[in-house]
């Protein structure tokens, strides 16, 4: 059995006939031939919050770039280089602001030769 084709019209109507017939998201579920509860409950949701449009503009599916996704993808301990890594470049990049514009080559002091 396939799922059934979901569109913004459909998600509007399940929304409104759960309201109307007051029923629970498991019976508008088997109602609309749904296998995911947790989608019911989204929609309705954003449909008092935010009303019939936000329905509209819903994708289907999960999002590419879901924020759960990449947070998971990140290794443990390499948020804290990260932070340490852009100190270490925030430091250095100060310290070269201060420098005054003539002195951007030091003259190392190996390179003058005693003749005395």
């Amino acid at each position: 059995m396939n799922p059934p084709e979901i569109s913004y019209f459909s998600r509007i109507k399940l929304v409104k006939w759960k309201q109307s017939n007051n029923a629970s998201i498991a019976e508008a579920c088997i109602h609309f031939a749904l296998m995911s509860p947790e989608s019911v409950r989204k929609w309705e949701q954003l449909y008092f919050q935010q009303g019939e449009q936000v329905l509209v503009q819903l994708h289907k599916g999960r999002s590419k770039y879901g924020k759960e996704n990449s947070e998971e993808k990140i290794k443990p301990g390499v948020g804290e280089l990260i932070v340490a890594d852009t100190k270490r470049r925030l430091k250095k990049l100060a310290a070269l602001r201060k420098q005054p514009k003539n002195s951007s080559v030091k003259k190392s002091s190996h390179s003058r030769r005693n003749t005395d």
